[in-house]
């Protein structure tokens, strides 16, 4: 039987599930809308007192968050109501995927991915500290992708730190509080920290201070410095500086902002500061990134009538040379007197064209359905993203989950081509070779082969690419003087 809270809300399937609560999705009966219900952990052995205690603190912290329902970077929280004693807060639903779920099952971010979610996390916390609400647990697990590509910060403000007899205690994800809310020090310098933890996890892979033991973990936090991130590219300087132990020398969230603009590097000799180093001369537009893709049913047509095609030939083949190999005068095909008619027969040449038709249909028939299930399976569509930061490629399973192939930011480059011919995008690297194996070390090395002109990022290879005539518009406009027309590569 469905559950159904406050007498409105009913319950669906839960969402995910944390050390304060569960999440659910849920369908508001009065305004017959869907949103998300985030019930409030509590001891069923509590008294009343505690319990109203509990949901007390549960009503402050969602008129925290409910002060910044507008900004975009932040879920939407509706109102807190109570049932059977229990607090539930009432959310705007969010179809998308965690942070922490993307680097589970897909790996490292590459830095494009990874910027876009620095800037709309850091969006979020600059809002959100200029209205004195701190979020005191950053982390993948709390940091959304929506299926439309927004960056969304969740839990905002819940996890203010209590148990339920409202003592205060140290509250959070031990891997990423700050080494001062050790001490019992909170500020919004514990968001930036636990931020940087969040993005060295993204880029990397890996926690830089998760350890086997809870004393390990906050050892490693207090006094270890993490070991220096080599697939961040240009996020390492902000990293860094989110990283700092001393939170009087890390960065705001404005400052770690413009760090960002900056593409994450240190402020240049000579330079004023808030001047933004661009990297290499570009005029591309701004505005929102182009996304360029296929259908899954016409990437998994392409798949199955090429492997069938494949089969046809490899079938044929096989029974024209058996054909070719056998005795005119008996061998006989055991067919009706109509198809004997056609297929012509009695030497060994057309025998060998006869059963080249005949065994190159029979495998074509055969395998079409086996390749066809194989392809909606198989068969992922590329999804080529350009816009302001970069181009980015990711794959969509048949699941409709994407994963990261390659990212190119528009600094690592001196100059982007498109080979018609070949089907090719070609990039030259800053700094050549060197440049392109850097750029190695921390891509998913889509595409990355020397060819003349550089080095080859994208290729309409396969099934599921898109052909790079289609990116020709997008790259012009978004990479700006870094286009050459195919023309223009002697320059």
């Amino acid at each position: 039987m469905e559950q159904v809270v406050a007498g409105r809300f009913r319950l669906g399937r839960r969402l995910g599930s944390g050390g304060f609560g569960e999440v659910w999705s849920a369908y508001d009966e009065r305004l017959r809308v869907e949103v998300a219900l985030k019930r409030v952990r509590v001891d069923p052995q509590a008294s009343d007192t505690e319990r109203d205690a509990v949901l007390e603190r549960a009503e402050e912290e969602a008129r925290h968050a409910a002060r910044l329902r507008d900004h975009p970077n932040i879920v939407t929280v509706f109102d807190v109501v109570a049932d059977g004693g229990t607090p539930w807060l009432v959310m705007r639903l969010v179809q998308g995927r965690t942070l922490g779920q993307e680097i589970r099952e897909h790996g490292p971010l590459g830095p494009v991915m990874a910027r876009h979610v620095a800037a709309g996390v850091l969006s979020a916390l600059e809002a959100a500290h200029a209205s004195d609400v701190l979020h005191r647990d950053v982390k993948p697990a709390n940091i959304m992708v929506a299926e439309d590509g927004t960056v969304l910060l969740v839990d905002f403000g819940i996890a203010r730190g209590f148990t339920l007899t409202t003592q205060t205690v140290l509250v959070g994800t031990l891997p990423y509080m700050a080494p001062e809310r050790l001490n019992g020090k909170d500020s919004p310098a514990g968001d930036l920290f636990a931020l940087g933890v969040s993005l060295y996890e993204a880029t990397e892979g890996i926690s830089p201070f998760a350890r086997d033991t809870p004393t390990a973990t906050m050892a490693a936090v207090a006094l270890e410095e993490p070991p220096p991130p080599v697939r961040a590219g240009p996020l390492r300087g902000l990293i860094t500086a989110l990283l700092e132990k001393d939170p009087a020398k890390r960065p705001s969230a404005t400052a770690a902002s413009v760090l960002l603009a900056e593409g994450g590097r240190p402020r240049e000799p000579g330079r004023a500061e808030g001047e933004a180093d661009r990297g290499p001369d570009r005029t591309g537009a701004a505005g929102p990134p182009v996304v360029l893709t296929r259908s899954r049913m016409g990437v998994v047509a392409e798949y199955t009538v090429t492997l069938t095609k494949a089969c046809f030939w490899a079938f044929g083949i096989l029974g024209a040379l058996v054909g070719l190999c056998s005795d005119p005068h008996t061998f006989d095909f055991d067919l009706p007197d109509w198809a004997m008619e056609v297929l012509p027969h009695g030497t060994r040449l057309s025998n060998g064209f006869s059963m080249l038709f005949l065994l190159g249909a029979f495998g074509a028939v055969f395998f079409l359905p086996i390749l066809f299930f194989s392809g909606l399976f198989n068969a992922d569509p590329d999804v080529v993203t350009i816009g302001p930061d970069g181009m980015t490629v990711t794959r969509v399973n048949w699941k409709g989950q994407t994963r990261q192939v390659s990212d190119l930011p528009w600094d690592r480059i001196e100059r982007i081509t498109v080979d018609l011919v070949q089907g090719h995008v070609i990039a030259r690297f800053r700094g050549g070779d060197q440049g392109a194996e850097e750029w190695r070390q921390w891509d998913h090395q889509y595409r990355l082969e020397a060819v003349d002109g550089g080095h080859l990022v994208y290729s309409h290879r396969g099934d599921g690419s898109i052909a790079p005539a289609l990116l020709r518009a997008p790259l012009r406009r978004f990479a700006g003087s870094l286009y050459r027309e195919e023309s223009d590569t002697s320059s």
